[in-house]
């Protein structure tokens, strides 16, 4: 016959230590790059479009396991980078230096692989219409369809004439 009486009363621990990490993501360093473009008088050069492409961008990062390989300030000037090429703006040279600390050579393989993250999760979903998560939060006009923005697919494309950061990758693809 099984033991019915209640184990015996255990007095919960004197305090509980609940430590949780400082985790550092590329959302991180892109929050600090806005803000600093904003104090700087650069602000013209953010405007919302660019700001959530981007965010998108660095939050669609966190699903490749092969972006875990580059510090999250390399990934978000990759994001930032990418962004000013899917929108077609050719950002000035020394530009990206400027706002990030990266030179575009410095962030050639993160846009590589984040260039690849954002063609494989536009394209996911389409037929049956189940789509990541990341993509449902940037599709709307509160977040001026970041989503929606097409993918660079081929080193033909106009959107990235003038832009230098973004054209090495494909190239290497």
């Amino acid at each position: 016959m099984p033991n019915t009486n209640p184990p015996p009363h255990t007095p919960p621990p004197q305090s509980v230590d609940y430590r949780l990490a400082s985790i550092t993501t590329p959302k991180i360093f892109l929050r600090r790059i806005f803000y600093d473009l904003g104090a700087s008088g650069e602000s013209k050069v953010v405007d919302a479009p660019l700001y959530f492409l981007t965010s998108y961008l660095a939050e669609a990062s966190l699903l490749e396991y092969g972006l875990l390989a580059f510090q999250p300030s390399a990934v978000a000037a990759a994001s930032l980078a990418l962004a000013h090429a899917l929108l077609g703006r050719g950002a000035a040279p020394g530009a990206l230096r400027r706002w990030s600390g990266y030179a575009p050579a410095e962030v050639a393989e993160p846009l590589w692989w984040l260039q690849h993250v954002h063609a494989a999760i536009s394209q996911a979903g389409d037929p049956v219409g189940l789509r990541y998560a990341v993509t449902l939060k940037y599709l709307g006009p509160d977040v001026a369809w970041a989503a929606a923005v097409p993918p660079i697919l081929s080193t033909a494309d106009a959107r990235l004439a003038g832009c230098a950061a973004a054209a090495a990758p494909t190239a290497a693809a």
